[in-house]
């Protein structure tokens, strides 16, 4: 269940806030790179995943 609410923030936490999903797939990005740089295979990411 999910619920959404709406508030009044300053624009400065709104550019940050709305700017965080664009950095973050970034962020992802980098990281998938240079996993695949180093050889990780889908396969074995699949595998530390569900490891467990």
């Amino acid at each position: 269940m999910t619920t959404t609410i709406n508030m009044e923030i300053d624009e400065t936490t709104a550019n940050i806030y709305t700017a965080a999903p664009s950095a973050l797939g970034k962020l992802m990005d980098e990281i998938g790179n240079k996993a695949e740089e180093r050889g990780l295979t889908a396969e074995e990411l699949e595998s530390i995943l569900h490891a467990g």
